[in-house]
């Protein structure tokens, strides 16, 4: 990857805000689209930017994957865009619970963790910490949606205000833990999951809203 491109420049790399953005943007076109390509690339994005940039010391990612600066550089508050570190938080939260991995959200949490003293300090210079802070203190549901009818299923949901909620769904049978063993011919089922406890599935949304209401 690449940070910017000009014919005939000499910029060959990319930064961590580049594998950060776009890891997050492939993951809202998975959760849009149902389409596994996107989420694989996310993954793959994800393990790229820890092997270039993780920094086991700091449990953060460095801007740079090059150890040339006298200080290593760190982006961990809001600017113009939102900090690199904070997107990837935000990406690990997301892939644990899509792939029910744990080192994946305690990843997270650490990062947030070290944050805290900042966030209280200036809260406005760390919005995107906070977002995830309340995904983190408030119940966070999974929805997963299997079958032949899973994308208008999706659209559905899509119309009502589910915060903390990750919704995502498959067509056909799928190894992924939220889909596997899921998958019926003759129906579509919507499974609502709370830290991979799930209720008994339903056919519609309205039964989904109810056991969301009270799960």
């Amino acid at each position: 990857m690449v940070h910017t491109y000009k014919e005939g420049s000499r910029q060959d790399k990319g930064f961590i805000e580049d594998y950060a953005f776009l890891a997050d943007a492939a993951l809202a076109l998975y959760e849009a689209s149902l389409e596994e390509s996107y989420l694989k690339f996310a993954q793959q994005l994800n393990k790229s930017a820890r092997e270039k940039f993780s920094d086991d010391a700091s449990g953060m990612y460095r801007y740079t994957d090059n150890d040339n600066l006298i200080a290593k550089i760190y982006k961990t508050d809001d600017g113009v865009l939102p900090s690199p570190n904070a997107v990837m938080a935000h990406n690990l939260f997301r892939l644990g619970h899509i792939e029910y991995d744990k080192e994946h959200t305690e990843r997270a949490k650490q990062m947030l963790s070290s944050m805290i003293p900042s966030m209280t300090e200036s809260a406005s210079s760390y919005s995107k910490w906070n977002a995830l802070l309340l995904k983190m203190v408030f119940p966070f549901y999974e929805i997963a949606i299997v079958g032949k009818k899973a994308k208008s299923l999706i659209a559905e949901l899509g119309t009502y205000h589910l915060p903390n909620t990750l919704m995502i769904g498959s067509l056909i049978e799928s190894d992924l833990p939220l889909f596997e063993d899921r998958y019926f011919d003759d129906g579509t089922f919507i499974y609502v999951c709370r830290d991979a406890t799930c209720k008994l599935p339903v056919d519609t949304v309205e039964k989904a809203l109810e056991q969301l209401r009270n799960f």
